[in-house]
């Protein structure tokens, strides 16, 4: 018995009729019924029978067909894996900011050769990445979320039946531009009323800015003003022009670094994690696993 012939049986019991499917597979009704009856043959039992509106499946067809089918479902992964082990395959990433998934992506292309042609990288907010990811529109997506809030996102992941993987932990830092008198501080670490004046920057595709968030990731209740962008250009540009802050993730192996414009805020700490979504039941193929071992090298 052949994958073909199986397949022929699976169409056939999917349409509930012979013509239908031969039209489907793209063979003559008689060759198609000849394939059915070697199957029974082979088999041992009649697992279809006629009737005046087609065919129906004998109580042996339908435990066949069910076997059948996860047979077929086997084989198309397994041809899947062919493919992918044997050409080089497109990367498509969503991302937020502050991920390092470009840093990621040219150490990559540095030790794979042929690189994919057509791999591209989006920039987005946490919703979109999301969405992209559960729509098919992008593989895999890259996010970072902090412990507090960490319990109410995998659940809405799972609820979209995707998968999470930890690829590093983080803590929670300010950023400042070039605006701010605080760019160039010798100090490490702020106090969070030094920002009261600043105004906040978030990144993000609502329409309001979560103040909730705002309070319990700096322990300020009162701040200037807030301004939300969605485009993460427009955040830099805003942190340069305007004395401001935002708050980004940063690897906690990097807790050490001086770096101008990153301030902890003092007496504040937040931890969370980077972490890789995609959709549960998708396999990924060598080069995307590769990416998330250099990734995760970056973060950890």
């Amino acid at each position: 018995m052949t994958i073909q012939q199986i397949r022929c049986f699976v169409t056939v019991a999917s349409c509930g009729s012979i013509n239908k499917a031969a039209s489907l597979l793209y063979v003559s009704q008689p060759n198609l019924s000849t394939t059915i009856r070697s199957i029974e043959t082979e088999f041992g039992y009649q697992l279809i029978h006629q009737t005046r509106n087609g065919v129906e499946l004998t109580a042996e067809g339908v435990i066949f067909l069910s076997h059948a089918r996860e047979v077929l479902l086997q084989f198309d992964k397994l041809s899947l894996m062919e493919q992918l082990m044997d050409e080089p395959q497109s990367l498509s990433i969503a991302t937020m900011a502050h991920c390092h998934v470009s840093e990621a992506m040219a150490l990559l292309k540095q030790e794979v050769h042929p690189f994919p042609k057509r791999s591209q990288i989006r920039n987005g907010v946490r919703d979109e990445i999301v969405e992209n990811v559960t729509n098919g529109n992008y593989r895999i997506g890259i996010l970072y979320i902090y412990d507090i809030f960490k319990s109410q996102f995998v659940a809405s992941l799972s609820a979209k039946r995707l998968s999470v993987q930890s690829l590093g932990t983080c803590h929670a830092e300010v950023m400042v531009g070039t605006a701010s008198p605080y760019f160039d501080s010798p100090e490490k670490v702020i106090e969070p009323e030094q920002l009261t004046r600043h105004t906040y920057v978030t990144y993000t595709a609502k329409e309001y800015v979560p103040l909730v968030r705002v309070s319990r990731m700096t322990g300020l209740d009162q701040y200037d003003a807030a301004i939300n962008v969605s485009d993460c250009s427009d955040l830099h540009t805003i942190l340069n022009t305007l004395p401001s802050y935002t708050i980004l993730p940063v690897p906690d192996k990097e807790s050490d670094i001086l770096v101008p414009g990153r301030l902890k805020i003092k007496d504040t700490y937040h931890s969370g994690e980077f972490v890789m979504i995609q959709k549960r039941d998708e396999v990924l193929s060598p080069i995307e696993t590769r990416f998330l071992e250099i990734l995760r090298g970056i973060l950890e």
